[in-house]
């Protein structure tokens, strides 16, 4: 799949995986904006959790832009 669907999957509450990635078990989610004690971010965001269970904001690279590896995590 490429990023375009996998993002309109990811936007529609689904978690997405690029298969081209070195760490299995990561994946990235779309967190809704929500100001709350512990975020400030108001507008949606990516966030990508790595192998670990760490979260954090994700900004796309090229290569995953143009990476036709992604597919959703049931």
């Amino acid at each position: 799949m490429n990023f375009p669907d996998a993002l309109r999957e990811c936007l529609n509450g689904k978690r997405i995986t690029n298969l081209n990635w070195n760490g299995r078990g990561m994946y990235v989610e779309v967190i809704p904006g929500s100001p709350n004690m512990f975020s400030e971010m108001m507008l949606p965001y990516l966030e990508i959790t790595n192998v670990k269970g760490d979260k954090v904001p994700w900004s796309i690279s090229n290569m995953d832009i143009f990476s036709d590896g992604w597919e959703v995590i049931e």
